[in-house]
């Protein structure tokens, strides 16, 4: 469960990109 606490902070400045981040996003997630 670390790594859904690593991916919280990441999560966060990936949603200010909006769609533009939404694909970074989805590779981020697949990681």
């Amino acid at each position: 469960m670390s790594s859904c606490v690593d991916d919280r902070p990441v999560v966060i400045p990936s949603t200010a990109y909006g769609e533009k981040g939404g694909k970074l996003y989805e590779k981020q997630h697949v990681y």
